[in-house]
């Protein structure tokens, strides 16, 4: 026990008591004390120091004696007590039991700020919070505040009230008798509110509030109301484990609304979730979603916040199961949405070795096999087309052997494909075999020009597939893997790169990427010439702010462009950025999955797929551009305008974001929407900050979210 001189000591204090103060680990430091009848005190000020706490204020008593050893102290008050750090009017504490409370006590964790009339510090670092509340605004009279009868918070996270009032300017907003949360959620945006007004669906008032957060499991309660229709009410529900392994997430919502293209309709609804779990050290996958809509419109309705055109997710289930030497999935798909078209797997397996070399003789074996029932089911809303279904059984079994004839690397490569249909536009069972076989080449060469390296890639690739023993025709066509026909191509090409070495960091940064190539098609009908297109590639980043990307293609044939898109992306400064894109698509340029599949080419002459839905003429010039003005103040531009079009018309969409920090974690922002068929002013206010540069947690149930 260490005093500071002089004091005045009435009554007596014993050697075996100051060595029993010192062996409990309490250090004494006061101004001037006095000491009577067991009593230790001051009101000059003083810092006492004791287990898990450190309390300095200006009036002290320190109380020991055979049935209690408390702290009493007022005045400049400041507690430490574990991981909190309180200020307060005054503070009495017990310390045998290590609890106390504190009178008009404020404490914060970061961005948040509690007070309340009384606090009490338990034994188990935690701490309750009487006649208090919570807020992220500094001042003394905070502008909002979630208060509460009893708030219990634990491990400077997990936070526990009853007989909750949201309040805003000291004016109940809404009242819940019990709230449970996780404080990191304001990381997330727990409480968000818009309002949107204008637009064919007239004004509507948002609310999306997180009601429950506990550990890893958060719940958000979303209300709306729209004036010309009714509310709405859903719930958005997050989980993720503790391990990372399982996660889910649900939104179940329904309304009294309308959309665009229906403005009958009576009500709405989204029921949508996404899981997936890892078993078996992470050798097993499960994979579930599900979006089941009352609408088409629904998706985009649901989040109308951008430009961006929201589609229904899938319903299926997937399974995936990998071992060393093979893996295995089993998927199941369905039709849910009848306004969608959909390829039902009821279910489909699909079976794969792990490739091999067979013996010493360098061939590299890749062995798949499927099988499932699979059933096609159109929209409801088409017209002219079929539901078609069928058992599909498929082979695939491929060899290749790598060699280096010197610098040049060849590969080449030999397989079959089999499968089996149950049922056929015919109505009686068909089977396919068709062989492939492919060689690739290429080698570099390179040379240094001071600190840059340039490096030039020839390369060809051929491709040749047999004619299948049934026709496209014969068979069902549920996806790309049963469109195989004749082809016989070969794609030369040269790539080009410039390598930049960094002196200060010591990293690698690539200049230029410039990749030409062309492919020739070999005794192929429906393509008279051998070289109809020309293909390039580029992307350079002269400066490490500003990237530049060009895809094009020339039809010889057509001789025009196929495709022009060139994109630049500018990251000025941390304030400023911008990217913009310019697409041109011609006629000849079909809309395919894959544009190098050539298979559908090779089928179809040019005169069918130039008057089908695969030939769409456009042009479409895209801005994207945010520029922070003001430390809170930022603007947010991005527009799309489409033309050239062969049967529409042109088209001009814009939206507008103006974005604020109102203070107390608060922002807000006002949106103005233009689209094709709607346009609309709203205001998004939300609650959110920043996550904190340093983490903080008091033993292992703090877990990450």
């Amino acid at each position: 026990m260490f005093l500071v001189l002089p004091f005045v000591v009435h009554g007596s204090i014993t050697d075996f008591e100051l060595d029993d103060v010192i062996e409990h680990g309490i250090d004494i430091d006061l101004r001037n004390p006095t000491y009577i009848d067991g009593t230790l005190s001051t009101d000059e000020g003083g810092i006492i120091t004791a287990p898990n706490i450190r309390i300095q204020a200006r009036c002290i008593n320190y109380t020991r004696d055979e049935t209690q050893e408390t702290i009493c102290a007022e005045g400049d008050l400041i507690v430490e007590f574990g991981e909190y750090v309180f200020v307060g009017q005054s503070l009495d504490f017990d310390v045998q039991e290590g609890r106390g409370t504190i009178i008009n006590g404020r404490t914060s964790v970061e961005p948040w700020f509690f007070a309340g009339d009384t606090i009490e510090l338990c034994t188990d670092q935690s701490i309750i919070i009487h006649n208090g509340f919570i807020t992220t605004s500094p001042c003394c009279q905070p502008d909002w505040a979630i208060s509460s009868k009893e708030t219990t918070l634990k491990c400077r996270r997990y936070l526990s009230a009853k007989n909750v009032k949201f309040q805003v300017l000291d004016v109940p907003f809404f009242w819940l008798p019990k709230f449970s949360a996780d404080l990191k959620m304001i990381f997330d945006s727990p409480i968000r509110f818009g309002f949107r007004f204008g637009g064919r669906q007239g004004p509507r008032l948002k609310m999306i509030y997180e009601v429950f957060s506990w550990y890893n499991i958060k719940t958000f309660l979303r209300f709306e109301y729209r004036l010309n229709r009714g509310p709405g009410l859903g719930f958005i529900t997050h989980y993720r484990s503790p391990d990372k392994r399982q996660h889910l997430e649900m939104i179940n919502y329904f309304a009294r609304d309308s959309s665009i293209s229906d403005p009958d309709e009576r009500y709405r609804y989204r029921f949508q979730g996404l899981y997936f779990q890892t078993l078996n050290c992470d050798r097993t996958l499960v994979k579930a979603s599900w979006d089941k809509l009352s609408d088409k419109d629904m998706p985009e309705d649901y989040s109308d916040e951008t430009l961006k055109i929201e589609e229904a997710g899938r319903t299926e289930l997937l399974i995936r199961h990998q071992e060393p030497s093979w893996i295995a999935n089993l998927a199941t798909r369905l039709q849910i949405n009848g306004f969608q078209t959909v390829k039902q797997e009821l279910p489909a397996v699909e079976f794969r070795f792990h490739p091999y070399a067979i013996a010493r003789t360098g061939v590299v074996s890749e062995t798949l096999v499927r099988a499932g029932f699979l059933d096609y089911d159109y929209a409801t809303d088409l017209r002219n087309v079929h539901d078609y279904s069928s058992t599909r059984f498929e082979l695939r079994q491929n060899f290749y052997r790598p060699f280096c004839l010197g610098p040049i690397h060849v590969t080449p490569e030999a397989g079959i494909q089999a499968m089996y249909y149950g049922n056929s536009p015919e109505k009686d069972a068909q089977d396919l075999f068709i062989g492939l076989f492919s060689v690739q080449a290429n080698t570099h060469v390179y040379r240094f020009f001071g600190d840059k390296k340039h490096v030039l890639e020839p390369y060809l690739n051929y491709s040749y597939y047999t004619f299948p023993s049934n026709s496209p025709d014969d068979h069902f066509i549920f996806d790309i893997e049963d469109g195989w026909y004749y082809l016989n191509t070969l794609r030369v090409g040269l790539n080009n790169n410039v390598y930049f070495k960094s002196c200060d960091s010591g990293c690698i940064h690539r200049y230029l990427n410039f990749d030409l190539y062309s492919y020739a098609f070999i005794d192929t009908e429906t393509i008279p010439e051998t070289f109809q297109k020309v293909y390039c590639k580029t992307t350079f980043n002269f400066y490490n702010d500003l990237k530049h990307t060009v895809t094009t293609a020339w039809n010889v044939q057509e001789n025009q462009l196929d495709h022009f898109n060139y994109r630049i992306d500018w990251t000025a400064s941390a304030n400023f950025a911008i990217a913009t894109e310019f697409r041109h698509r011609g006629a000849y340029d079909w809309r395919k999955a894959d544009h190098h599949n050539f298979v559908l080419d090779s089928y179809r002459s040019v005169e069918e797929l130039r008057y089908s839905a695969l030939s769409d003429r456009r042009d479409t010039l895209l801005l994207h551009t945010f520029y922070r003005f003001h430390p809170y103040w930022a603007i947010d531009f991005q527009i799309r305008h489409g033309w050239n079009r062969e049967f529409e018309p042109s088209y001009t969409e814009y939206q507008t974001d103006i974005i604020t920090n109102l203070g107390s974690a608060w922002n807000l922002k006002l949106s103005y929407q233009h689209k094709e068929d709607d346009h609309r002013i709203a205001f998004y206010l939300s609650l959110s900050a920043k996550k904190p540069n340093r983490k903080s947690c008091c033993g292992p149930p703090c877990i990450e979210f």
